[in-house]
């Protein structure tokens, strides 16, 4: 069995490019550039793709009756349809807020408007694939931390937000809910577990893959020696609370965007494995991929990803 086994995509449209960019990069529209993409994950081992950022900077990466898009071509259903031929699964993704950090914000009404804007993608998202033979569930771009949820009043109403859209899909569609978080050493592991166990009142997503942070190193300041005893610590947590806990393992480096190296990425796999039930990645396209990194970095990911554990 392969060691990570999903993986995000990022289109990182207005991310990569000024705000005020409404184009794709040019490789991302040539014609078959997704079949090519995910056939070439499923050959690497990788069975699963979250669609992150479904939404940036206001417009859509799929044909939305009531949003702007990013581009003519629906590249999500290019992915659907890509990923139904290789008998693969795909998480759709929702709204990401980039605003969602920025302290200069009123946060209970941005998070009121991101649960309104998410729902709204859903519910469109919902009518356009229900019974898809590719659809594996949902994923809530929004990623609850104790370093940004700090005051009783942001904690609450990022956990209205949540819990109002984990609601809706449930009740619309019955399929499981994915969230991605991080977290810092500014909390020991023990202190970390506490909160994420009070803050866990209600359901808000069934799945959670935690962001390993090592890749994002000098900011986070996090090695792969120091995630076992958080993820020792949170998985009973999660446990408890019925929710999967997945190991986000983090393939790239700084300066930003940097492939990590394979061997720090081996031990961030190793690392997080005793406490996750799968690995995933972010992410591919950007780091090891093919089509955008390169035949040779591919190559070598997609020796290490196949190769026989012991």
């Amino acid at each position: 069995m392969a060691k990570i086994t999903g993986t995000f995509i990022d289109f990182a449209v207005g991310l990569e490019y000024a705000a005020s960019c409404t184009q794709y990069p040019e490789r991302l529209t040539q014609p078959g550039f997704w079949d090519r993409e995910l056939a070439d994950m499923r050959a690497a081992g990788i069975t699963e793709v979250i669609l992150a950022r479904i939404m940036e900077l206001g417009r859509t990466h799929y044909h939305s009756p009531l949003f702007q898009e990013w581009d003519r071509e629906d590249h999500t259903a290019l992915i659907m349809r890509a990923a139904e031929e290789q008998g693969m699964r795909v998480w759709l993704g929702g709204h990401l807020n980039l605003a969602f950090w920025d302290r200069t914000w009123d946060f209970t009404r941005m998070m009121q408007r991101d649960l309104n804007v998410n729902v709204a993608i859903f519910t469109e998202l919902w009518a356009q694939y229900e019974g898809h033979p590719a659809l594996a569930g949902f994923y809530v771009s929004n990623e609850p931390d104790y370093d940004n949820l700090d005051t009783p009043e942001r904690a609450d109403a990022l956990r209205r937000c949540l819990h109002g859209i984990y609601e809706v899909i449930k009740r619309e569609s019955g399929l499981p809910v994915l969230v991605s978080p991080f977290f810092s050493k500014s909390l020991p592991p023990a202190a970390l577990a506490a909160w994420w166990d009070a803050y866990l009142d209600r359901p808000m997503f069934d799945v959670l893959a935690m962001q390993d942070g090592v890749g994002c190193f000098p900011r986070r300041d996090l090695h792969a020696e120091e995630i076992p005893p958080y993820y020792a610590a949170l998985a009973p947590v999660y446990a408890r609370h019925g929710i999967t806990f997945w190991n986000n393992v983090e393939t790239f480096a700084s300066p930003w965007p940097t492939p990590g190296p394979l061997e720090r990425i081996d031990r961030q796999y190793a690392a997080g494995t005793p406490y996750t039930a799968r690995a995933i990645t972010w992410e591919y396209g950007h780091f090891l991929g093919r089509q955008q990194v390169g035949e040779e970095r591919y190559a070598a990911f997609t020796e290490w990803n196949l190769a026989e554990e012991g």
